[in-house]
């Protein structure tokens, strides 16, 4: 009876033995392999909610009409069609009453502005974070105008750029007294610059 006993014991001890030598490693590696696949799933559903809001914001742009379209181009452009913005340039200067000297095309560059309405709800919504989405390259353009008028001149020309059809704006101004003998003509020079969607 002793001997059924130990050998009972014995097998209990040789059971335990490989437990813990051969099962629980491989439940060790089950276990690991069941944490990677919740993973895969979590990154495909959010790769399938992503997939979902791509197409509605696709099937949302095709659905804008060609007006519109058109309108938003105008506003925001693509790209700075230089020659169309200096001829744009001459016309507001001469339309203003200024007497233009040169305009001058500088380097265009590029700026990263942020979307102020890309909001933490959306970043929760999808799960990750927004910043790449929250900014956006400008390319930027800018001109240098040198022209000669009246203070009522350079009045005139400010409220014809901010009447614009498209974003342009003036970063500098500054002037000289032309004529010693007529103080009110003055000689100006005006950086401005005009934007477009994709920087290049």
């Amino acid at each position: 009876m002793r001997f059924q006993a130990s050998i009972q014991i014995l097998l209990i001890v040789i059971s335990v033995a490989i437990i813990m030598t051969v099962l629980r490693p491989e439940f060790s590696e089950i276990q690991a392999m069941q944490d990677q696949l919740a993973e895969y799933n979590n990154a495909l559903d959010k790769a399938d909610q992503y997939n979902r809001a791509l197409q509605e914001k696709i099937s949302q742009a095709n659905n804008l009409p060609n007006t519109d379209l058109a309108a938003l181009d105008q506003y925001v452009p693509n790209r700075v069609d230089i020659v169309r913005v200096s001829r744009d340039v001459v016309n507001i200067v001469e339309g203003s009453g200024l007497l233009l000297i040169d305009v001058e095309v500088g380097e265009s560059s590029s700026v990263t502005v942020e979307n102020a309405n890309a909001g933490v709800s959306q970043s929760a919504r999808t799960g990750g974070s927004l910043e790449e989405e929250a900014k956006r390259q400008l390319a930027v353009q800018p001109f240098t105008i040198e022209a000669i008028g009246t203070y009522t001149n350079m009045k005139s020309l400010l409220r014809a750029v901010e009447q614009n059809a498209y974003p342009m704006r003036i970063v500098g101004i500054s002037f000289t007294n032309q004529s010693e003998s007529d103080s009110r003509l003055l000689s100006y020079t005006i950086d401005v610059e005009t934007y477009a969607l994709n920087a290049q």
